[in-house]
């Protein structure tokens, strides 16, 4: 699978969600040999918390720069 994000890139969740920033990639999966599904490892605040999530790529999307500053 490719890569579509790279460090840094600013995602959301397809769905919705707080804008997260993009860590790295990790392998999920139950069988990871099987199934290798690249997950984007992404950090976000929940109020004044940092938190940190593995999300598959083909649930985010990339957010635009002006989209971000509303």
């Amino acid at each position: 699978m490719d890569k579509k994000f790279q460090k840094g890139d600013l995602v959301k969740l397809k769905s919705g969600g707080p804008v997260m920033t993009v860590k790295g990639y990790e392998i999920v999966g139950i069988y990871p040999t099987l199934t290798e599904t690249s997950g984007v490892i992404c950090c976000y605040f929940d109020e004044t918390t940092l938190k940190e999530g593995v999300f598959l790529q083909e649930t985010l999307e990339l957010m635009e720069r002006k989209e971000v500053r509303k």
